[in-house]
């Protein structure tokens, strides 16, 4: 599938709407899953690396994923 100029546009808007939503998140939060993306991505793809961190947001009831400071892992974020 070719895309065309308008598409890239589109993806790029999208891009930095994303980069955008980056800026309400903590940046020792970020600075885990940055380097555990470049860890991962030259061996398991963009895509599959996508794929693991959508089970998180899916499989919350409110969609939030928080970092456990004790454990260094991610869980599931509680409504309170």
């Amino acid at each position: 599938m070719a895309f065309t100029e308008e598409d890239k546009q589109k993806m790029d808007n999208a891009a930095s709407d994303a980069e955008n939503d980056l800026l309400e998140v903590d940046n020792e939060v970020l600075a885990v899953v940055a380097n555990w993306w470049r860890k991962w991505y030259g061996k398991a793809g963009h895509k599959r690396l996508a794929r693991v961190l959508l089970q998180y947001s899916a499989s919350s009831s409110n969609g939030k994923v928080v970092l456990n400071n004790e454990t260094g892992k991610f869980e599931q974020a509680v409504d309170e």
